[in-house]
């Protein structure tokens, strides 16, 4: 079974804000379907939590607040962290790994 959260970090600095999100997937089931003789499930995504940091906010402390959040309930264990790194990100994405 995978893990029903996910986090997506964009980040930002000057002009736009660093945010975190943290989000939920639920599979809910449907019911059995005769025609193709298996269980129908629809797939739900919840925003559960929406951190945005201070415009000018270094990124080793976006990498701080996001590893403190992900490593207290319910994001705790394997909870997949998506990041954008393009431009700045590469460095933030190794920044991130250290703090794993």
């Amino acid at each position: 079974m995978t893990h029903p959260y996910i986090a997506a970090l964009d980040l930002g600095r000057e002009r736009d804000h660093s945010a975190l999100a943290l989000v939920e997937r639920r599979v809910i089931p449907l019911g059995f379907d005769p025609v193709y003789f298996c269980q129908r499930t629809e797939c739900q995504v919840w925003l559960r939590e929406l951190i945005r940091f201070p415009l000018g906010t270094p990124y080793r402390e976006v990498v701080a607040g996001v590893s403190q959040r992900l490593h207290t309930a319910p994001f705790t264990g394997r909870t997949p962290l998506v990041v954008d790194s393009t431009g700045v990100g590469a460095a933030v994405v190794e920044m991130l790994r250290d703090t794993a």
